[in-house]
């Protein structure tokens, strides 16, 4: 857990590395750039928080990959765009967290 360490700047993309990871929690510091592609490598991962960061990006669809997922929060970011349909490949999905500074869009009858 990296939550609450005053990290900022980007995540990196050599995250997608660390493929046995099941927790990943970035929450309340200074992330300023996207969520890398390469979060879609984590395929074992459990819990994903990015909550309280300032990312400024659209939500990447490859997390829709992380069909292990069960807590995803995305809170208190700038999000914009659709909010991909391959959210809903997240089966085990319980958390989900969109709220507070977001413009995010469904695709109509497409969100499974």
């Amino acid at each position: 857990m990296l939550h609450e360490n005053e990290i900022s700047g980007g995540i990196p993309r050599h995250i997608g590395n660390m493929s046995s990871l099941l927790t990943l929690n970035l929450s309340v510091n200074h992330l300023v750039v996207q969520i890398p592609f390469e979060i879609g490598y984590l395929t074992h991962l459990v819990t994903l928080d990015f909550s309280y960061n300032n990312l400024s990006c659209s939500i990447p669809s490859n997390i829709g990959d992380l069909t292990k997922l069960a807590t995803l929060y995305l809170d208190a970011n700038q999000l914009f765009g659709h909010i991909p349909r391959e959210l809903g490949h997240l089966v085990n999905l319980k958390d989900l967290g969109l709220s507070r500074k977001h413009i995010l869009r469904f695709h109509s009858n497409k969100f499974v």
